[in-house]
């Protein structure tokens, strides 16, 4: 496992980033050496009892999420809660980006969590537009985003794009894919840094953090 986590690159893609900021936690804080005694004491706990989250996982799917280079939210927070069996996990998102101003700005949001059936990922869009004030300014951004967009003059791609990002803006359910979606095209960001606050079981509070950057 430790062999394959070591050679297995991080995505340049939006699950990169979870994954990018997962590997931080465990090198950040020693958990890298344990890992094999954690993922032995997470299967023998739900061999005993399939009803506990992640209780479908295998000790290969397990592996193949803690070793992958790119990463969903449900994932990351599975391997948090259930895995490193984390009390709480706060989000910090810092956006650097021109706002509605014309003006450089970075918008700040937090959000915390108690456990992986939380709808984190709503939480984490709803903030970032109360924090940046998105809603207020939207047709500002739909616009500047649309007008990135080459079509050909047709229209059609510009409308697809229009009614994909209000269903985003308005979705009751959400992924990473679709928030980093909102983050780097609506709002046209070029910093983002997530940083990741855990209670660990003993009440002991660590944190990593991670930035990706765009050419912008």
């Amino acid at each position: 496992m430790l062999t394959k986590l070591n050679k297995s690159p991080v995505s340049s893609n939006e699950g990169g980033i979870l994954a990018g900021l997962w590997r931080s936690v465990i090198s950040d804080h020693k958990y890298t050496s344990r890992l094999p005694r954690l993922v032995e004491r997470y299967i023998t706990i739900r061999e005993n009892n399939d009803k506990l989250p992640g209780a479908k996982k295998t000790k290969s799917t397990l592996v193949a999420d803690i070793t992958s280079g790119s990463m969903t939210w449900s994932v990351l927070a599975n391997l948090l809660f259930n895995l490193l069996g984390v009390r709480s996990v706060t989000l910090y998102v810092g956006i650097k980006y021109i706002n509605h101003e014309n003006k450089d700005t970075t918008t700040s949001s937090k959000i915390t969590i108690d456990s992986e059936s939380d709808n984190a990922m709503v939480m984490l869009r709803n903030k970032i537009f109360l924090d940046g004030a998105i809603l207020q300014n939207l047709q500002f951004y739909m616009d500047r985003y649309l007008g990135e967009i080459d079509d050909g003059g047709i229209g059609t791609i510009r409308r697809r794009a229009k009614s994909k990002m209000h269903t985003n803006i308005t979705a009751s359910k959400l992924s990473w894919k679709t928030v980093s979606n909102i983050i780097f095209r609506l709002l046209s960001a070029y910093s983002l840094t997530v940083t990741i606050k855990l209670i660990l079981p003993n009440g002991t509070p660590i944190a990593s953090s991670i930035t990706a950057r765009t050419g912008k």
